[in-house]
């Protein structure tokens, strides 16, 4: 947990969102997020609309099965509009 990851926003292959990563299962990633009507929140993202992670390189890497494969409450469909 704690990765930054991004996501796919509308159809410039120069835009994203950005968030940390806290928890991922087969088909989507669960990113905490800012700015989602004005406040934090975490959603779940499609696979497909992932595009990239960044971890600290004088950190060691978790365990794969440390990420949680469900958080309560996170949203589905959440557009960044």
């Amino acid at each position: 947990m704690g990765a930054i990851g991004s996501k796919k926003q509308g159809n410039a292959s120069w835009q994203s969102h950005v968030g940390f990563v806290v928890g991922a299962s087969p088909t989507q990633i669960f990113l905490l997020g800012g700015n989602r009507g004005d406040a934090w929140s975490a959603a779940a993202i499609p696979r497909k609309e992932f595009t990239a992670s960044r971890w600290p390189a004088d950190m060691p890497l978790p365990a794969p099965h440390m990420l949680p494969t469900t958080i309560a409450g996170v949203r589905s469909g959440v557009s960044e509009a």
